[in-house]
């Protein structure tokens, strides 16, 4: 009888622990325990820019309307600021369009990245991101 009580308090503490964790810590430590909605994250800068080479006017323009789309995302934000700003724009499934068109736009500027649940995972960008693709109208 004391094993099992010394089984079930370790238990009660352990799922108490779970509770507290972040979002990201959980769904990594028990992924059946978390519902979370399928969305990607589309990460992307500024093209990069070189002492005495004038930037590429095609990617410069690409690079002006993918804010302007991602601007438009459920969720977008910013970090950083100068040549480090960092675009963030979150799409659901049912946002599989914009999505698909900001993807287009970015995925040739170099140090783009692509997070599935805010997570990097392994083949997010060759795997997973294409899933959504699916759900396009």
């Amino acid at each position: 009888m004391g094993a099992e009580d010394d089984r079930e308090r370790i238990r009660a503490e352990i799922e108490g622990e779970i509770r507290t964790l972040g979002q990201k810590v959980a769904f990594i430590l028990h992924p059946d325990q978390v519902t979370l909605r399928p969305c990607a994250t589309l990460v992307f800068g500024p093209p990069p820019e070189s002492p005495g080479v004038k930037p590429d006017p095609a990617v410069v323009d690409s690079y002006r309307r993918a804010v302007q789309v991602a601007q438009l995302a459920p969720r977008y934000w910013t970090e950083g600021e100068g040549r480090y700003l960092r675009h963030h724009a979150r799409f659901e499934v049912e946002d599989a369009d914009g999505l698909f068109e900001l993807y287009r736009m970015t995925s040739e500027i170099p140090g783009n990245e692509v997070f599935i649940y805010d997570l990097p995972l392994p083949f997010a960008r060759d795997l997973w991101l294409p899933m959504f693709w699916f759900h396009r109208s």
